[in-house]
């Protein structure tokens, strides 16, 4: 069973495609574990750490057009994926018809076809400052070569726009009397 769900604290939309056990907001379906069983694809907690080949991951995700550029981040931006964690994508995604919920879904069943294991797909397009900054935070598996400027524009935008609603909240805060750490 194919699962979306808004994330309420980035207000940017998730998707997955399986739930493997009680993970919180996601449901508890046993169609889904006996679907991800069926294609190898086994939860994180029953096999502890593992590691994850990134230049295969890169490969997969470089053969999708649609995608500009990705990102692994998160846990996993190590090459790791821990017991209980799944794997953290962020992709760029220019063509908006490419977008739709279908093509999301074939990137993040490609993608947990491949390594065999669960992954949370952020489209970073539609993501909030926050998320796209925590994004950059990790480890670039690619970027198209006629999309090097585009990418160097999105990551100076990112860091802007989280630099000013930092400054934001943190003028929030001193208006409510809490001190706060310098934003600068």
């Amino acid at each position: 069973m194919t699962s979306l769900r808004r994330d309420p604290i980035v207000g940017t939309i998730r998707y997955s495609i399986g739930v493997l056990g009680p993970y919180p907001n996601r449901g508890d379906d046993g169609v889904e574990a006996a679907a991800h069983k069926d294609r190898g694809i086994v939860p994180s907690a029953a096999t502890g750490s593992r590691p994850i080949d990134l230049e295969r991951l890169a490969a997969v995700l470089g053969g999708i057009e649609a995608i500009d550029y990705a990102i692994v981040f998160g846990s996993a931006r190590e090459g790791v994926v821990h017991a209980g964690s799944d794997l953290d994508i962020a992709v760029w995604v220019a063509d908006a018809q490419a977008r739709n919920v279908d093509c999301l879904l074939e990137i993040v069943g490609k993608v947990e076809d491949a390594l065999g294991v669960t992954c949370d797909l952020t489209v970073l397009n539609t993501a909030g400052p926050v998320l796209r900054h925590e994004a950059l935070k990790g480890r670039v598996l690619f970027v198209r070569p006629d999309r090097e400027d585009a990418y160097v524009e999105f990551y100076v935008r990112t860091c802007a726009e989280y630099e000013d609603l930092m400054a934001s909240y943190a003028r929030q805060l001193a208006y409510r009397g809490y001190s706060c750490p310098s934003t600068a």
